[in-house]
Formats: structure tokens, sequence, C-alpha cells
């Protein structure tokens, strides 16, 4: 009888006395290829948002977000960053920093 353990995201198949008969990718599983591509996309969204900040404001356009300001000192406070939202329809197409 063989035995499956789920071991860092491959599934192994096992003999009974615990040596390896082979391990094999599940569907889905990550890939250095997809890590590389969320970690990119991770960073960048990052770096939109200021490290220090405790006052959001958000404005909408219909449903769709399109401003987002960061504040440091509450809503009366300075302004440490301004995302901008740019849509066509529902899709959003860029953000921007200033």
């Amino acid at each position: 009888m063989n035995n499956k353990v789920i071991v860092l995201g491959k599934v192994k198949t096992t003999n009974p006395d615990g040596s390896n008969i082979g391990s094999t990718f599940p569907l889905g599983a990550s890939t250095s290829a997809k890590q590389d591509t969320q970690t990119t996309l991770l960073q960048g969204i990052a770096g939109l948002v200021p490290s220090q900040y405790d006052y959001i404001a958000m404005t909408y356009t219909g449903d769709n977000l399109t401003g987002v300001v960061f504040k440091v000192g509450g809503s009366n406070g300075t302004i440490v960053a301004t995302l901008t939202l740019d849509y066509t329809g529902a899709v959003l197409n860029s953000v921007t920093k200033s």
C-alpha cells in the first residue's frame, strides 16, 4: 500500500517503509516562476502605499474607486501620498501615485 504525504507543496508517494517512489507537483502548484511574478506584483503594490499614515480618504466615481489620499495626523492632517485610479468602464487601467 502506498501513502501520499504533502511536503513543501509536492505530493510524495512513499513506500510503507518511508522510501520515496517518486514525486509530482499537484495541479495548480506554486512554481518558482509563479512565485517570482507574485512577488513582483506585491512589491509594486507595496510601493504605492506610504510607509507611514494614520488616515485614508477614498473617493468614488460610480462604483469605481478613483482616488485614495493617505494622511498623517488624522482627517485634517498632512497628505503623505495620493493615488489616482484610471478606468475604462469597470476595468482598472492604471494607478498613479503622487
